[in-house]
């Protein structure tokens, strides 16, 4: 994750961005810890439909976008509704070539990518799974699916995130306070077990942010579906 910077900015790197302008940002590699804030999903006339992802503690906060086309999206709005929203958790995305993966017909390497959630040390498990879908469209593997196909069954599985996720933001507790002095006094997501606040989980220190290259995904879907 890519945080963009003025150039001179201690600790910052710079590179050419996809549309070869020079650019200088901070990179954190161990993602953001944070309390969730808060949801949306919205239009961006310049990069599509968007979620919107606000984090924060009792020093920063911090907002993340995520291309609703890509599988940053489609694993972290499966996965956070086992989020207890009464403690904070790390948020951190993924990408890499499969060892034994078979090029694809454009001769790349089919890669994983996703966002990984974290909290109290354990990973968060998904939430819609295909013994327990609650609503969310699987395919069956054993079937064959064509590209068309393909992207139509990701329309659907995507438009049923967006709708879950705008759901789920409704339960997202209003923080009025620092929430690091009232981590009990908040009440959780319902579908989550509640447990203490853990002071040595670091806090981010980031203002805002937003997904680039290589976090943001301009092919959408090339490698293996989820």
């Amino acid at each position: 994750m890519h945080q963009k910077v003025p150039e001179g900015t201690p600790g910052a790197v710079e590179r050419k961005n996809k549309n070869d302008v020079m650019v200088h940002e901070i990179v954190y590699t161990n993602g953001y810890t944070g309390y969730l804030k808060s949801l949306l999903i919205k239009d961006d006339p310049t990069y599509g439909k968007q979620l919107e992802v606000v984090l924060f503690d009792d020093r920063d906060t911090v907002q993340i976008a995520i291309p609703v086309d890509s599988k940053y999206f489609d694993t972290f709005a499966s996965t956070v509704g086992n989020v207890d929203f009464a403690k904070p958790f790390t948020f951190k995305p993924y990408s890499f070539e499969l060892k034994d993966g078979k090029p694809l017909p454009d001769g790349k390497i089919p890669k994983r990518i996703g966002v990984s959630i974290t909290q109290e040390s354990e990973k968060v498990k998904y939430y819609h799974t295909p013994e327990d879908p609650k609503g969310k469209p699987f395919t069956n593997y054993n079937e064959h699916f064509d590209k068309d196909e393909h992207k139509i069954f990701k329309i659907k599985e995507r438009k049923f995130l967006c709708g879950y996720i705008t759901e789920l933001a409704s339960s997202i507790p209003s923080w009025d306070v620092p929430p690091a002095a009232v981590p009990n006094k908040i009440q959780g997501n319902p579908n989550a077990a509640t447990t203490g606040w853990d002071s040595s989980i670091p806090k981010s220190k980031v203002k805002k942010d937003e997904f680039d290259e290589p976090f943001q995904v301009p092919d959408k879907d090339s490698g293996l579906p989820f």
